[in-house]
C-alpha cells in the first residue's frame, strides 16, 4: 500500500497527473481502510482541480466528509467540497452545504467561512434560497405607504 502512494507521490511531482491519479484511484480501490486513504484522496483532489476537473475534486473532498464526519477536518473537507461546486457554478448545492455547515457549529472557523462565502454570494449572485430569504427580508423593511 505504501509503494503505491509513494509512487503516485513521485509521478505527480513529476507533472504526470494522469498516471498519478490512476495509481491513487487503484490504491483507493484496493486498500480503502489503509491509513493512507485519507492522504491518497487529498491529493487526487489537488490534481482534479489543477486539471479543472472540480467535479471530481469535490467528490473526492465529499467522500472525505463522509469517512470523518462531523469533525474539525470533515467539516474542513465539506468546506472544500462547497467551494468547489461553487467553481462549477453550482451556487445551489454550494449555499446548502454552508448553511449545514453552519448548523452544525455556528461558532467554528469553518462555519465563519461558510457564512463569509454566503455573503459573497449574496453580493455576487441575487439568487438562491439563501439570498431570497435576505431580500424578502429587505422588501419588508423598505415597503411604506405608496400612493395609488
Amino acid at each position: 500500500g505504501d509503494l503505491a502512494v509513494n509512487l503516485a507521490h513521485s509521478l505527480a511531482k513529476e507533472k504526470r497527473y494522469g498516471e498519478a491519479l490512476q495509481t491513487y484511484r487503484e490504491f483507493v480501490r484496493v486498500f480503502p481502510w489503509h491509513v493512507r486513504v485519507r492522504e491518497a484522496r487529498e491529493n487526487m483532489a489537488r490534481i482534479y482541480e489543477k486539471r479543472q476537473r472540480y467535479d471530481l475534486a469535490a467528490r473526492q473532498y465529499e467522500e472525505l466528509y463522509r469517512t470523518l464526519g462531523v469533525s474539525q477536518l470533515g467539516l474542513a473537507y465539506n468546506l472544500e467540497a462547497a467551494r468547489l461546486h461553487e467553481l462549477q457554478g453550482h451556487e445551489d448545492t454550494a449555499v446548502r452545504i454552508y448553511k449545514e455547515l453552519n448548523a452544525i457549529d455556528p461558532n467554528s472557523e469553518t462555519a465563519k467561512r461558510a457564512r463569509e462565502r454566503m455573503e459573497a454570494l449574496n453580493l455576487v449572485q441575487k439568487s438562491g434560497d439563501y439570498l431570497k430569504r435576505e431580500t424578502a427580508s429587505d422588501q419588508s423593511e423598505k415597503s411604506s405607504p405608496q400612493k395609488e
